[in-house]
Parts: C-alpha cells; sequence; structure tokens
C-alpha cells in the first residue's frame, strides 16, 4: 500500500509538473503527458487538476490550460476552436480536410460564411461543441478531397471539388492561383483529381494570371 501510495505521488508529481510547464492556452490531450505511469492513473490526475481550476476539460481525454482574460481576471479565455480540432485529429489520428463549403469562402469565391465548422474526415461522422462552437465531421471515402490536409493547397483542391464541373470556370481557377504561390499552384496540378479539373487547371487561358507572393 505504502509502494502504491509512493508511485501514486510520483506520478502526480510529474504530471502537476509537466502541465506547470505548459504555455496558458495551450490545448493537450492525455498522449501529450508523457510521464511513468498507468493511462488511468495519469487520467485521475488530470480529473484532480481539473477540480482544482488548473486546467479545463473540453471532452474526453482533451484539456486546455486557460489563459485569463487581462481585464476580468477570473474570465478564462475560450480556446482556439482550431487548435482543439487538430489536438482531436491528431489523438484520433484521423486526417480532417476544411469542407468545401468553407473553403470557397476563405478563397473569397463565396461570401456566405458557414454558421458551423464542417471538415471531411476519414475518421467516423459525428458533430461536437467546442467552446460554444458547433463542428461537424462529415466522413469521406474520397481519398483525394483528404489530399495535403491542413494546407491551403488541400483548401483549395477542396473548394474545386466542392464546386464541381459546372462552376469551375476561367475566372475561379484564375482567383485560386491569385491565392496561391508558383509553387503552390504546381502542386495543386499534381494532386490526384478528376480529369475534367486536371484541365481545367491546365487550361492556357489562365497561364497568364499572377500569383500571389510567397512569403
Amino acid at each position: 500500500m505504502g509502494i502504491y501510495a509512493h508511485t501514486t505521488s510520483s506520478v502526480s508529481e510529474s504530471v502537476r509538473n509537466k502541465i506547470a510547464r505548459l504555455q496558458r492556452g495551450r490545448v493537450f490531450s492525455v498522449d501529450n503527458i508523457h510521464v511513468e505511469g498507468s493511462h488511468d492513473t495519469i487520467l485521475r490526475i488530470l480529473s484532480r487538476l481539473v477540480q482544482e481550476g488548473k486546467i479545463l476539460r473540453i471532452q474526453n481525454g482533451i484539456y486546455y490550460k486557460p489563459e485569463f482574460n487581462r481585464f476580468l481576471k477570473d474570465r478564462p479565455v475560450p480556446p482556439d476552436v482550431n487548435e482543439v480540432i487538430k489536438v482531436i485529429s491528431n489523438r484520433n489520428k484521423e486526417t480532417l480536410q476544411i469542407h468545401g463549403s468553407a473553403a470557397v469562402n476563405k478563397l473569397g469565391l463565396s461570401t456566405q460564411v458557414p454558421l458551423t465548422k464542417v471538415f471531411y474526415t476519414n475518421g467516423p461522422s459525428r458533430e461536437v461543441i467546442i467552446a460554444g462552437t458547433r463542428v461537424k465531421f462529415i466522413h469521406t471515402e474520397n481519398q483525394n478531397i483528404l489530399q495535403a490536409s491542413g494546407t491551403e493547397v488541400g483548401m483549395a483542391l477542396s473548394a474545386l471539388i466542392f464546386l464541381g464541373r459546372e462552376h469551375v470556370d476561367q475566372e475561379v481557377v484564375r482567383q485560386v492561383k491569385s491565392r496561391l504561390s508558383e509553387n503552390h499552384f504546381k502542386r495543386l496540378k499534381r494532386m490526384q483529381m478528376s480529369c475534367w479539373l486536371k484541365e481545367r487547371l491546365s487550361d492556357p487561358a489562365v497561364k497568364e494570371s499572377s500569383y500571389v507572393l510567397a512569403g
């Protein structure tokens, strides 16, 4: 019993030291806490830290070391939703890609702003609430959509696939090209995609379009 108590105390100290060294505003999962000790023991220690207010639990196994409002010292700033999503995808070992409906907005191809954050995933479809934001994950078997996930190239490909053959014309390709560096546009053209899309991206009529300055 004494040995067990000593071991648990040692693990607790290690976990607390790890948390103390984390920067405020950091989102992390239980898998990021690399200390000697069983998974269940580490979870129990993290639960105690939640009860003490040292960290916040976002969902099972995902935590947040709160950053506090500079004026309202007792009010934590909500976690960065995109950081939470990144930690979730890493923990689940799934690939996420921004949904085409959001990608067209980010590329300036549409002024309609989606109210829900939506991602394609090779994991299961589900909906979660993160810091008051509804996030939807849609399973896809289309591996083309998941290419270059989390990059501007992947976002551009997602937007073009979403728009489809009827809406991807020379002007759309010019606009996409203007948002990418020359190297990124070349990479986009090398991605796996439908023949019609590859032809649109190689259309001589858009060759003179300028590229965004790399930087």
